[in-house]
């Protein structure tokens, strides 16, 4: 039992990242659909209207990149 509880981490940071990033994907497609087709510059533009905060990165602890 001891070796499976040692990937619970890292398991439960991937399944936070994935939730994170889709959270964030659909406050960036509300923004584009409220905007006129556009994409917002910075996650910073999408708080506090679409996001409450920029969430952060569980494996670094960082705010979660994005690229337009």
């Amino acid at each position: 039992m001891l070796p499976s509880l040692k990937n619970v981490a890292a398991r439960f940071a991937a399944y936070e990242a994935r939730r994170q990033a889709a959270l964030t994907a659909i406050a960036v497609e509300r923004f584009r659909l409220e905007h006129e087709g556009q994409l917002p510059e910075t996650l910073a533009e999408i708080v506090p209207g679409y996001l409450s905060a920029i969430p952060l990165d569980p494996f670094d602890g960082k705010p979660l990149r994005y690229r337009n």
